[in-house]
Order: structure tokens, then C-alpha cells, then sequence
């Protein structure tokens, strides 16, 4: 019991410190509107940090994502002249590969902001007794998807349409309501997908092979609780595929700016490979939490000893709540992005 103990303690602190990350990040996105009136209005990350403006006590976790913008508005100013120096270079090795070198850092820290990506492909892993190469395989695949996203909006919409930037904005929004919506699908799916695997397989032990309340569990052919492999009956190709599309159907906000630079300089195969070099960048960021949250999961397990009972009630509750926090993740993030400034 002392595990059910640890882990409902567990889950709590999850649950408060993604509540503190939701409102922490509103308030960053209430000080800072668009990428655009951001950029007008700092030169710099370190700029910023030298100005004697008072700030605003916005706590731990506020205080380090904004960190995190500040880093990623420098960038964006850094990619934008690697753009142009590759084009002053004309083409120069050395500019090409500063570009590639910027872009994939700026993927690793990109990612390590907020964004429900990392959380989803998270909660899939804790909710699923999935071997760790299928969260980091599951990670590159969302990465690249992302920047295929990116980069087929940009294109349609700047290259074909000669979109304004109020219309690629409007397009970005409508993807990621959209990617939202498809994360509320999939977090459904799979509480219905984990319910049912194990209350049809409970309902099955106890209906066959042994009769009355006077038997011995051990001896009447087949265990009383659904084995944990049952429980986890969700990681299906199908359901890999989904979570992969939800996921990138989203585009990375660097990744469309870069990509809007560069087909403005003639160079939009540039801005292709630097949206691929990020999405490496962020899907190692990614990949390394997804590593994290099953490795989690199979330690907690580990420790719940040989009691095959409390072992598979262990295994269906962290299953119910990795499904649960990718609903309530989508419900919450789909509604806001209703409003006028989508969450991350």
C-alpha cells in the first residue's frame, strides 16, 4: 500500500505543477501578445535582463519560461541574420552550416519551453507499458511532422498565396485548435481503450473456470485481475499514428518564421533544412522526457514487488491517469486557443 501511497502523492504534484505552468504561461502570453510586437520591442535576451523595468512576481516556473522566450525571441534575431549572411555569402559552407548549427539549438531549447507536445507524447508513455525506443521513435516522428507542417503552410500560403502575416497567423491558429482537438480525441480513445481492457478482462476471471467464493486464487487456472500486458492493448501502430499527426499538425513558431525570412531572401530551400536541424534539435528535448516518464513508470512498477494483483492495479491506474492528463491537457489548451491569443 505504501506504493499506492507514493504514487497518488506523485500524481498530485504532477497535477499542481501543471497547474502552476498553465497560469504561469498565461501570464507570460498577457505581457507578450505576438513574436512580432515582441521583436519590436526588445533588441535582445540580454538587453532585457540589463533594463531596470521592475518584473513582475510571476513565481518559479513563470520566471523560467520566460527565460525561455527571451532566449528564443534572441534566436529568431540570430537565425534571421544567418539567413542573410548565408545569402551575402552566397551559399558559403561555413554560413551554411552556422545556419544548421543555430537552428538545432534553438530546437533544443525551443522544446524545453511550454508546449503540449512533450506532455502528450509523456503522458502516452505513462500511460502505456511502451519499451523506450517507442517514445523516442514516437518523438522524431512528431518532430518531423511538425516541420513538414511548417513547412508545406509556409509554402502554400507565402509562395502560392502571397499570404499577409495576419492571414499565416489565422492559418496557424486554425492548425492548432485543430491538433488540439485531435489530442481530446485521443486522450478519450484511450481511457475507453484502457476501461475496457480491464474491466472485460476482470469481468472474464472471475465469470470462468471457478465457481463460489470458496477457491484458491492460485490453483483455478487463470489470475483474478487482467494481466498488465491487457491493460496496455492502446499501443497499436493505430494509435502511435494518431498520437504522431496530433502532435505535428501543430508547427513549430521558429520554424514558420525562418521559413517566411528565407522565401522573402530567395532562399527557401535554407529555411527547409533549418526547420529539419530544429526539429532534430527538438525532438532529443522531447525524446529525453518521453525516456524519463517510461522509465518512470517501469521503476514504480519494479518496486510494487511480486503481488501480481497490486502490480496490475498499479499498472491500470497509471495507464487511466497518462490517458486522463492528455485529455484534460487537450480540453483545457483547445478552449483557450478559442480565445484571441492561442497557448503556446
Amino acid at each position: 500500500m505504501k506504493i499506492s501511497h507514493l504514487t497518488i502523492s506523485l500524481f498530485i504534484l504532477l497535477a499542481f505543477a501543471a497547474v502552476q505552468l498553465f497560469i504561469g504561461s498565461g501570464q507570460l502570453r498577457a505581457q507578450h501578445p505576438t513574436v512580432q510586437e515582441q521583436n519590436a520591442q526588445n533588441k535582445s535576451a540580454f538587453s532585457r535582463a540589463q533594463s531596470n523595468e521592475p518584473s513582475q512576481d510571476i513565481g518559479i516556473l513563470g520566471s523560467y519560461y520566460q527565460w525561455i522566450q527571451n532566449t528564443q525571441r534572441d534566436f529568431h534575431l540570430k537565425l534571421a541574420q544567418a539567413i542573410r549572411n548565408l545569402k551575402d555569402t552566397n551559399v558559403s559552407f561555413t554560413a551554411g552550416w552556422f545556419l544548421i548549427s543555430l537552428s538545432f539549438i534553438y530546437g533544443v531549447v525551443h522544446a524545453a519551453g511550454p508546449g503540449h507536445g512533450k506532455a502528450v507524447i509523456s503522458s502516452y508513455m505513462l500511460a502505456n507499458n511502451a519499451i523506450i525506443r517507442r517514445g523516442i521513435i514516437l518523438s522524431f516522428l512528431a518532430a518531423g511532422v511538425q516541420a513538414i507542417t511548417a513547412i508545406v503552410l509556409v509554402g502554400i500560403t507565402v509562395g502560392l498565396f502571397k499570404a499577409t502575416g495576419y492571414e499565416i497567423k489565422q492559418s496557424i491558429n486554425t492548425l492548432i485548435t485543430l491538433s488540439y482537438g485531435l489530442v481530446i480525441l485521443i486522450g478519450i480513445w484511450l481511457c475507453v481503450s484502457v476501461l475496457r481492457s480491464y474491466f472485460s478482462s476482470h469481468a472474464h476471471d472471475h465469470g470462468e473456470g471457478c465457481s463460489g467464493h470458496d477457491h484458491d486464487h492460485s490453483t483455478c487456472g487463470h489470475a483474478h485481475m487482467p494481466d498488465a500486458q491487457e491493460i496496455e492493448q492502446n499501443t497499436s501502430i493505430y494509435n502511435m499514428a494518431s498520437l504522431i499527426f496530433a502532435v505535428g499538425l501543430r508547427p513549430c513558431t521558429g520554424a514558420v518564421l525562418v521559413l517566411i525570412f528565407a522565401i522573402t531572401h530567395g532562399l527557401y530551400w535554407a529555411g527547409v533544412v533549418s526547420a529539419f536541424a530544429m526539429a532534430i534539435g527538438t525532438a532529443i528535448t522531447v525524446s529525453t522526457l518521453a525516456v524519463l516518464a517510461g522509465s518512470s513508470r517501469k521503476a514504480i512498477l519494479f518496486f510494487s514487488g511480486n503481488s501480481h494483483t497490486l502490480t496490475t492495479r498499479i499498472s491500470f491506474g497509471l495507464s487511466l491517469t497518462g490517458a486522463v492528463l492528455i485529455t484534460l491537457l487537450g480540453i483545457v489548451l483547445f478552449f483557450s486557443s478559442l480565445g484571441p491569443a492561442p497557448p503556446f
